[in-house]
């Protein structure tokens, strides 16, 4: 088992666009366990062990996607792996920005990570790295909901309030037990909580 960390240091966002983006902009290293997620820079011909992005969108993305994230297991029965895989591999909330494929896979208690190669031609970087990991799913909602409380701390610092990821974990921390369970259910279907009414 090995815990998925995500190690980020605020860094100046030089030429980047956009409040959001550049209130946090970081230096961003992934590991699971005492396993760094490495790559190869094409341009530099260098093995680098840290991205340089906004977390802003990523942030968002665990956000949007938090009850698949823990309550939606993979069916083959049901869906498309593509479809299955927008809503659980991290690559998928990058909005252009290098990010490794990393799939997160709930089973009831246990989380499985899978990480696999690849090539970001756009950005010039490759991950060349694979493997697969598991971990207690309390360790890493601990984990992403202390990443998401740090990217919305960094915006509330900038004077940058109600994004669309303060709106979506308010709701998450807010949601009593009946909610939650509602909302767990819901999305074990493959379905966004938010997106039904209750009846």
């Amino acid at each position: 088992m090995g815990k998925l960390k995500l190690d980020f240091e605020w860094i100046n966002p030089e030429e980047a666009k956009g409040a959001e983006l550049r209130a946090t902009w970081a230096s961003l290293g992934l590991s699971v366990g005492d396993q760094a997620i490495s790559f190869i820079d094409h341009r530099s011909r260098s093995v680098r062990k840290r991205l340089y992005l906004a977390l802003y969108p990523l942030a968002e993305w665990i956000a949007t996607h938090w009850w698949f994230l823990f309550y939606e297991m993979e069916s083959p029965g049901r869906g498309t792996a593509d479809q299955y895989e927008q809503r659980h591999n991290l690559r998928y909330g990058a909005e252009g920005f290098a990010v490794p494929s990393l799939t997160i896979q709930p089973l009831g208690e246990q989380i499985r990570l899978e990480w696999r190669p690849m090539f970001l031609e756009a950005q010039q970087l490759e991950f060349t790295a694979s493997g697969s990991s598991y971990l207690a799913a309390t360790e890493l909602r601990d984990e992403l909901a202390a990443f998401i409380s740090a990217v919305l701390g960094r915006l509330h610092d900038s004077g940058i309030e109600g994004t669309l990821l303060e709106q979506e974990w308010l709701s998450i921390q807010s949601a009593d037990s009946e909610e939650s369970d509602f909302c767990a259910a819901v999305a074990s279907r493959g379905l966004d909580p938010y997106s039904l009414s209750r009846r």
